[in-house]
């Protein structure tokens, strides 16, 4: 991967493979249609606004089908997103991020909250210090994603650092993101 051969937003991918089933029943039924679709890509990297993605492996799965609530008025979609051994490297802060993986749950229908995904990132480095690693959950709740977690990192071993963070997905076309932080106890020499 050479960081000259992108333009901002721009993206790369050796492979991808898309798949789609279709079905129906009865005109008027409750499952009159439903949709599968699976995508997956390789070796996927590009330029961000202020950084580099680089993404070795990624899957996309999703379910498409009238919402059973709204007697077939609406539709329902779920899904999940997968990412095995992400990079993301961010000029500004010069902070690095290697050994992402990530299992993400998603849905667009009038339900609450979703099932419970997994995130985890091997190495977080800020200039050339390594601060640890994370892991955590996330979760879909309506139309924010709640992650919390724990920082692991060699200035307070025996602490971990708590994480909480939301996300909003945006309908103006306004991102919105809120973090927090807490340890739970920490003593120094």
């Amino acid at each position: 991967y050479k960081r000259q051969r992108y333009k901002e937003g721009q993206f790369r991918a050796a492979g991808l493979e898309a798949e789609v089933d279709f079905e129906s029943g009865p005109a008027g039924a409750r499952d009159a249609l439903k949709a599968e679709l699976s995508l997956t890509g390789s070796d996927i990297a590009g330029e961000l606004p202020g950084g580099v993605l680089v993404l070795p492996g990624v899957a996309i799965r999703a379910s498409i089908r009238p919402e059973r609530e709204n007697a077939g008025n609406g539709l329902d979609m779920q899904g999940r997103l997968s990412v095995a051994g992400g990079r993301l490297d961010l000029a500004a802060p010069d902070m690095h991020l290697q050994g992402i993986y990530l299992s993400l749950p998603f849905f667009l229908s009038d339900r609450q909250a979703g099932e419970v995904g997994e995130v985890r990132i091997d190495d977080i480095f800020l200039r050339r210090f390594r601060v640890g690693g994370l892991t955590g959950t996330v979760r879909q709740h309506r139309l924010e994603y709640l992650l919390s977690g724990e920082l692991r990192t060699s200035v307070l071993p025996e602490n971990p650092v708590r994480l909480a963070a939301k996300a909003r997905m945006p309908q103006d076309e306004v991102s919105f993101i809120e973090l927090s932080a807490s340890v739970e106890q920490a003593g120094f020499d």
